[in-house]
């Protein structure tokens, strides 16, 4: 994987997201059937219809299906100074309404029927603003949070923040002229769209899926694809799939399998080096901020290095000081020149070797004067052949009593907790030893699959 690379500053300054479709070839493939200059063309439609009913300066549901169809009709509305909602394709029509209802909106585009003019649904509600003059900064993007912590809520992404992104992501990644990017992700969750604007700002051929699609992932990859982006837990449902293939080891042509939108552990990156020949890197941000941080090939799970370009990192302790080195910690970031940090609410510590992620602040446990990180009990016990996905969730503590710490898992016919429990204490220091495993059907998910915590 390249790093550092030089040459994308100018996306970063780039006026509008639109700007990034000028110029170059246009005839050059971005997606399938879709060159840049299709892509215009579709946004500008867009954009004019937008403005003609009156939905500049107003929050707008993208409900449509995912593809080259739904970025052009993003573009758009940002060209008509509307501000996009973010819908999952597969959200019934209560959700979009609720979502409208979140921003203020009144309607909702669907998307952009061949050799028609884009579809919008008004909700009947007078709009909120309706004029070019938008109010605030400019329009920006409405990405729904996963809801692993509650209701999901609207996070706010401005247009110039969404180019930093498009620039951070170039810089780490790079992009050569073969590339051909593999995204079965959902583009309505902030990482998925995350490499769309990857895809914008390096005119990478991309292929979007839909997140179910394994089997057309895998011919993708055996076709030729040199990136993958994926989240943990359609990373490991694509590795169960393919376990059994007898696929050799590299023999494709991948240089990046990216991990997001979730944590990894030591038994799925090597899982992924042992099953297609690379090292996974893992992509840590959040919906509120974007990337913050890509690990290495080959870190231990957990470690995320350091920051990328134009972000900055601080690590401060209970009374809001700043962390002695190693020692856990509340994780704040900003980018570029912004005043404010932001809190992730992730446990973290910070060494010269680079950061490292203990778990979400409200989900570690501490026993005694020692912390316990959620995320390293959960890897050790998906690491047990039996056991698909774990999920830690913790009680306490109380006086004189430390916190009970349960474990629940999805797990193979025949499992028994006791064997569970066994494995836990062969591979884990006492005083993390769970208190009790729980063997589950299926445990919950947020509407983009990733595992709810119980606690």
């Amino acid at each position: 994987m390249q790093r550092g690379v030089e040459g994308y500053e100018h996306i970063a300054d780039s006026k509008s997201l639109r700007a990034l479709l000028d110029g170059g070839d246009q005839a050059h493939e971005l997606f399938p059937g879709w060159g840049a200059g299709r892509l215009a063309a579709v946004a500008d439609e867009v954009a004019d219809a937008s403005r003609e009913r009156g939905l500049s300066g107003t929050a707008v549901a993208l409900h449509t299906a995912y593809g080259p169809a739904w970025v052009a009709c993003l573009i758009g509305l940002l060209a008509a100074s509307a501000s996009p909602i973010l819908v999952p394709a597969e959200a019934p029509a209560p959700e979009v309404e609720r979502r409208l209802a979140q921003a203020g909106g009144f309607a909702v585009l669907t998307g952009v029927p061949d050799g028609t003019p884009p579809a919008f649904v008004t909700t009947g509600c007078a709009p909120a603003h309706g004029t070019d003059d938008p109010p605030g900064p400019g329009p920006a993007v409405l990405i729904p949070s996963s809801g692993s912590t509650g209701e999901p809520k609207l996070v706010s992404r401005p247009e110039p923040g969404l180019l930093l992104e498009a620039y951070q992501f170039s810089t780490v990644f790079g992009a050569q002229p073969a590339d051909r990017l593999l995204l079965p992700c959902p583009l309505a969750h902030a990482y998925g769209f995350a490499w769309i604007l990857y895809t914008l700002a390096t005119r990478t051929r991309t292929l979007i899926l839909p997140a179910n699609a394994l089997t057309a992932a895998e011919d993708a990859i055996d076709g030729g694809a040199t990136m993958i982006a994926l989240t943990a837990s359609l990373t490991r449902l694509l590795l169960m799939r393919v376990g059994n293939s007898g696929r050799a080891p590299g023999s494709n042509s991948l240089r990046v399998f990216a991990v997001g939108a979730g944590a990894t552990d030591a038994e799925l990156n090597r899982t992924v080096r042992e099953t297609f020949g690379l090292d996974p890197v893992s992509i840590y941000g959040s919906t509120e901020t974007g990337v913050i941080a890509v690990s290495e090939p080959g870190a231990p799970a957990g470690r995320l290095g350091f920051p990328v370009p134009r972000t900055q990192w601080r690590v401060v302790g209970d009374e809001g000081v700043p962390a002695p080195a190693g020692e856990p910690g509340s994780l704040q970031v900003r980018h570029d020149a912004e005043e404010s940090w932001f809190a992730t609410g992730d446990l973290v510590t910070l060494t010269d070797q680079g950061l490292t992620v203990l778990g979400r602040q409200s989900d570690a446990v501490r026993r005694g004067d020692r912390w316990v990180a959620p995320l390293e009990i959960e890897g050790v016990m998906r690491a047990h052949p039996a056991v698909r996905e774990a999920v830690v969730s913790a009680t306490g503590p109380t006086p004189g009593r430390d916190s009970l710490i349960v474990v629940e898992v999805e797990a193979d016919p025949g499992t028994v907790p006791a064997d569970l429990l066994r494995h836990a204490r062969e591979h884990l220091s006492p005083y993390k030893v769970p208190n009790e495993v729980r063997i589950v059907d299926r445990l919950p998910r947020t509407w983009n699959g990733k595992v709810i915590g119980t606690q």
